[in-house]
């Protein structure tokens, strides 16, 4: 399956003030030699600072590269669902705004892939501090910065639910998997994925945006049920259980800082729902909560017990 456009494959920026590291992100790909081959789609989402400009800046300089969407801002679901209508390539991968490609490895990719027939093209990606010192390399996907997926099946199949402005990676890919039938996996780490300490979760803002990450996970939870018969013989099986039980451990993390998080409820509807991968989280939590001993033996034995159960 081939791209009326030509165009091998569709980065999607998706860019909210993102103005400190928008020029990075866009320099990577800023190449004549992609001119028609690769697009760099960046969907402003409603920003305050200056990524708009930018982008423009951009634009201007080669229109058949750079594109630029602009909208109200409405969080990455929706950013997701406009970059899937709108991609032009045969490909379509996500891309953060403040992270960067390899350009070497990308041009090595681009030749690697223009002959091949497959849904979804699996790559490494690496991690890069502030000094641009690279400090990892993850090898596991599908996750969201880890795979180029053929843009026909998104059009096709892949809407995401726009009630909730965060955490819309997870339902992505898991809406994804059930629609990849071939698949190649090319050890060439085209995606830096910038790690800050500002970009750091903390468990304040997790109890803050609990509300977007509870409702995007039961929205997975419920799509894997409505494809249960298909998940559960998939050879991504291991994929999307990871996938799901990582959320489901986020849930119980959360439920131990945040007492107005109905523990016995959430922990019922679990059983319920996904047995296969319900665990003893609950206990653990309940045990914690409970106890009354100083905040440094606590903290020991939460580290302690989380290894039980996360793996």
């Amino acid at each position: 399956m081939s791209s009326d456009s030509g165009i091998l494959i569709s980065f999607v920026i998706a860019a909210y003030n993102v103005e400190k590291y928008l020029c990075d992100c866009l320099d990577s790909i800023r190449d004549e030699r992609f001119e028609n081959i690769v697009e760099a789609l960046v969907v402003n989402d409603g920003s305050t600072d200056r990524t708009r400009e930018i982008a423009e800046e951009y634009v201007k300089w080669n229109p058949s590269i750079f594109r630029l969407i602009n909208k109200q801002n409405g969080g990455l679901a929706s950013v997701f669902n406009i970059g899937i209508r709108e991609a032009r390539g045969k490909y379509w991968i996500s891309l953060d705004g403040d992270d960067t490609i390899n350009r070497e490895e990308l041009f090595a990719f681009v030749d690697a892939i223009r002959d091949v027939d497959v849904d979804i093209i699996r790559f490494p990606k690496t991690i890069f501090d502030e000094n641009r010192e690279i400090i990892d390399e993850i090898k596991d996907p599908p996750f969201i910065h880890n795979f180029a997926v053929l843009s026909q099946i998104l059009k096709e199949h892949v809407k995401i639910e726009e009630d909730y402005r965060l955490y819309a990676d997870g339902p992505f890919v898991l809406y994804t998997i059930p629609y990849l039938k071939k698949s190649i996996c090319l050890d060439m780490p085209i995606y830096r994925y910038r790690y800050s300490q500002e970009q750091s979760v903390s468990v304040k803002s997790l109890i803050k945006n609990k509300n977007d990450l509870f409702g995007t996970t039961w929205n997975m939870i419920e799509f894997y049920k409505q494809h249960r018969e298909y998940l559960s013989v998939s050879e991504t099986k291991s994929a999307w259980e990871s996938l799901i039980q990582a959320r489901i451990r986020t849930m119980y993390f959360i439920a131990l800082f945040d007492k107005d998080t109905n523990l016995y409820e959430m922990n019922e509807k679990l059983k319920e729902d996904v047995p296969n991968l319900f665990d003893n989280a609950y206990f653990v939590v309940r045990v914690i909560r409970l106890n009354i001993t100083p905040l440094n033996c606590l903290i020991k034995q939460f580290y302690k017990v989380m290894k039980c159960f996360i793996k």
